[in-house]
């Protein structure tokens, strides 16, 4: 599978089999082709750090390490905080977490014709120091790897070249992570530099810099090599794609359900047309014949009564895929884990945990404030509350007006 990154100096290379190809000059000239492409994303839009955390029920980690990305201030609070996590191993009776926060992503760095998103630095082989030095868009990216994935992504704020000024950022960086829980016990004694066209004399510099103070061996590698077989991170793709792919998947679900409704229709029409030639033959007939009229037109007051009773069963609002997607849109981005939706005749019931009581209850008001369930009466018991303080609820909603059989 190929992949998408940013180039060292502008544009974005195109790398396949594991190296570059070609550089063009924006994103949706490298995944306009019909290869499947996989976009990683700047550095400079992503907020990467390590943590560790205690072992807990997996379905706790998504808001525990949510709770981490606010403490550090890296929540977004113009919308959804979009974010990926990792473990990636165990210090003592912890775990250590891997987590990558999206912010700040321009335009021109989403194409909705991608595979997938990833990191670009998880694009990069794992150095095998565990450090690594690279550019994007003409500014100097450090990267320092735990257990082969990347834990700590920097963009470097001092010279865009490498040179002993580059080597002293790098030093206090280092020196900066050792003050980390999750990093403290891991050590790294190699650098890649994956930089072109580096001078002797600041190569030099920069080398001896890193062996005097840290006893880093600086190596330099090629700047063209990526990994041959990119995988995609889910969480990591932007919400405007997300939009455009949840639209597609709705418009596709409303084609369905018009070619079935314009299937009944069609097998009705026919079998109503059928009957009107039938109907249209025997009228000379039944003009001589009026007294078997009455029977004739019973039976077609019967069969209109039959469809009308029929006709409920072909409005979309009643279909459960209609209605499971509709609550799943409802739901808050985060906080609600859906654990049963069944339907009985047009009853309704969800059976779900939350963070919180008042997630639970926010959810109840927000499928009352829904336009599509406005036909549905919505209850909901007080919600149990759990050793872990999450909250089980049930929810059931009815038709309004229901018969008591509903």
């Amino acid at each position: 599978m190929s992949s998408a990154f940013p180039a060292p100096d502008s544009g974005w290379c195109l790398a396949d089999a594991g190296a570059v190809v070609r550089t063009m000059p924006n994103l949706a000239d490298a995944v306009a082709g019909p290869a499947e492409v996989i976009v990683g994303l700047p550095s400079s839009s992503i907020a990467t750090f390590a943590v560790l955390l205690p072992e807990v029920d997996e379905t706790l980690h998504e808001s525990m390490l949510f709770a981490q990305i606010e403490r550090r201030g890296l929540a977004s609070r113009q919308g959804e905080t979009v974010f990926d996590f990792e473990k990636v191993g165990k210090l003592g009776a912890e775990e250590a977490w891997v987590v990558n926060v999206v912010s700040g992503l321009p335009e021109d760095s989403i194409a909705r014709t991608a595979s997938g998103y990833t990191t670009s630095a998880a694009l990069r082989p794992v150095p095998a120091g565990g450090c690594a030095l690279w550019k994007e868009h003409g500014r100097l990216v450090f990267g320092a790897w735990l257990a082969g994935r990347p834990a700590h992504i920097q963009v470097l704020v001092g010279a865009n070249e490498v040179n002993a000024a580059t080597a002293q950022e790098i030093q206090l960086t280092l020196l900066g992570m050792q003050g980390d829980p999750a990093l403290a016990s891991q050590t790294w004694n190699g650098l890649e530099v994956a930089v072109a066209d580096t001078p002797p004399a600041d190569w030099k510099a920069f080398s001896n810099f890193l062996a005097a103070g840290l006893q880093v061996t600086a190596t330099q590698v090629s700047p063209t090599l990526t990994l041959a077989n990119p995988v995609p991170r889910e969480r990591l793709l932007p919400p405007a794609v997300r939009r455009w792919q949840k639209s597609r998947r709705n418009l596709r679900r409303n084609l369905i359900l018009v070619g079935a409704g314009l299937v009944v229709y069609t097998i009705v029409a026919t079998l109503l047309w059928q009957s009107a030639r039938r109907t249209e033959a025997r009228r000379t007939d039944l003009e001589r014949q009026i007294s078997i009229v009455a029977p004739d037109a019973e039976q077609l007051q019967a069969d209109s009564a039959q469809w009308q009773r029929l006709e409920p069963a072909f409005e979309k609002d009643w279909f459960p895929v209609v209605q499971l997607s509709r609550i799943t849109a409802a739901m808050p981005v985060s906080g609600v884990v859906l654990r049963e939706f069944r339907t009985t005749d047009r009853t309704i019931r969800l059976r779900g945990q939350a963070r919180d009581v008042q997630l639970a209850n926010r959810l109840v008001e927000d499928l009352r404030a829904l336009d599509e369930f406005k036909r549905y009466e919505w209850s909901m018991p007080n919600p149990k509350v759990e050793k872990n303080n999450t909250a089980t609820f049930e929810i059931e909603g009815k038709p309004k007006n229901a018969s008591p059989e509903s």
